[in-house]
């Protein structure tokens, strides 16, 4: 995926949900507690934005500037993603930590055992591990297919090595990256979990404010590897296809269909990503009932 793709694709993103936040964000609430708590959303979530932006821009600048080798370019392209979802966990993990506490001489929380994934909404763990699966298999099966460079592939006994391929050479920083993504985003949803209760008298206020808090740690996540998912799945398509160009009839049978469906799997992807970017996570109107958009 070229640079100019991936900007475009976080750009669009990055408006579309600034403006689902705006037309969303809950109205005064009746209760001081809950208007305390929206708000420190909020401004968390601003801040986790504004970070995994910075830290793409500079993951990029960086590696560009310090990385010397073949295939530079391509590592950075696709640590990207990764270095923003990290980013993006991690702010909003500190944001729960600094989470409003319990005011005033009595207070009171219900005895609660919440595991790690009972506030996430389902269907962005199952995003997220759709995107998870298709990273770690391309990942997988890029390092088995490559030729012994690890960043191209040799077919039907072509004398020039075609590339990029995400083999060893790119498939093992990422797949540290990926680990590094995953255990930042089991710690920001463990602390969710285990933050202190919003004191109200409405548990499902509660029970709505931590669902929007394991939301947006998921978001984050889910957008960065659907995004990483889209790069991998075009250098695979993209490489395949320049096979068919170059090799015409003596082609390996369905390399050039596979590639099709490797590109337009890659489309989806993308798409995905900014769609999961961009959805809002539940909010409180002001006369209390919960309701998620």
């Amino acid at each position: 995926m070229t640079l100019p793709l991936w900007l475009l694709m976080a750009l669009v993103a990055v408006v579309v949900g600034g403006v689902t936040t705006v037309i969303g964000r809950t109205p005064p609430g009746r209760e001081p507690a809950v208007i305390n708590a929206a708000r420190h959303a909020r401004r968390t979530s601003a801040f986790a934005v504004l970070a995994g932006l910075i830290a793409a821009l500079g993951c990029g600048v960086v590696c560009l500037s310090l990385l010397t080798g073949p295939g530079v370019f391509g590592r950075v392209l696709l640590l990207i993603p990764l270095a923003a979802g990290v980013a993006h966990a991690v702010v909003l993990a500190l944001g729960e930590l600094a989470w409003p506490r319990p005011g005033g001489d009595i207070r009171r929380a219900a005895l609660v055992r919440r595991g790690l994934f009972d506030a996430a909404p389902r269907g962005l763990v199952r995003a997220a591990a759709a995107g998870l699966g298709v990273t770690v298999a391309v990942l997988f099966l890029g390092a088995l297919a490559a030729d012994h460079t690890g960043r191209t592939l040799t077919v039907g006994g072509l004398a020039a090595r075609l590339g990029p391929f995400p083999g060893l050479h790119y498939g093992g920083p990422v797949a540290a990256g990926l680990l590094v993504l995953v255990l930042t985003t089991a710690v920001a949803l463990h602390v969710v979990a285990q933050r202190a209760a919003v004191a109200t008298a409405e548990p499902e206020v509660e029970t709505v404010l931590r669902r929007a808090s394991a939301h947006r740690v998921l978001r984050g996540t889910t957008a960065a590897v659907l995004a990483l998912a889209a790069e991998l799945l075009l250098m695979v398509g993209s490489t395949l296809r320049e096979a068919v160009a170059l090799t015409g009839p003596a082609a390996p049978a369905g390399i050039g269909v596979t590639g099709v469906a490797v590109l337009i799997a890659a489309a989806v992807a993308g798409a995905a990503a900014v769609a999961v970017a961009c959805w809002q996570a539940p909010t409180v109107p002001a006369d209390g009932r919960v309701s998620a958009s």
